[in-house]
């Protein structure tokens, strides 16, 4: 027996249940956090133990005896606004472990959340960040290339 075009019909599946993340809000007191992304092989920070930089530091240089120091911190439920500024001549996806923002435009947000932007060369981008799961997480260029020759760092939630 062959099925009619109306019994292969099925219902219109349901809707998704609200996202219970909460979003990243701004206010004039949010807290601005620069972060530059420099480097290149024919760049003048290149070094032979790091190509990339980022906020003038190799991962190497990130460090205090051996421990790693965070390239910022904030409190848990804290928002901050990263203002990324890729002064390369390549792309890089910037991937931020442990949290998910969104990209803003002025002093709204807007967007959905994420969790890797991808910036282009000298690209300036703004995205705002919330602190919701305490302990160091890693920030990193998801180029591996890149980031193997230094274009990571880390944030603390406390």
């Amino acid at each position: 027996a062959v099925a009619s075009a109306g019994s292969a019909m099925r219902e219109a599946p349901s809707g998704l249940p609200a996202n219970p993340v909460e979003r990243p809000a701004l206010s004039s007191q949010t807290r601005v956090i620069p972060m530059l992304i420099e480097g290149g092989a024919r760049s003048p920070v290149a070094r032979p133990d790091a190509i990339w930089r980022l906020n003038g530091l190799s991962p190497k240089e990130h460090n205090d005896h051996g421990h790693h120091v965070p390239t910022f911190e904030l409190k848990r439920g804290e928002t901050v606004r990263i203002d990324l500024n890729n002064q390369t001549a390549w792309f890089h996806p910037m991937h931020f472990h442990g949290v998910v923002f969104q990209d803003i435009a002025g002093s709204a947000t807007e967007g959905p959340l994420r969790d890797t932007v991808l910036l282009r060369p000298g690209e300036k981008r703004s995205i705002a960040l919330r602190g919701d799961e305490p302990g160091r997480w890693m920030i990193h260029c998801h180029v591996l290339e890149h980031q193997s020759n230094g274009l990571m760092g880390m944030f603390e939630v406390t």
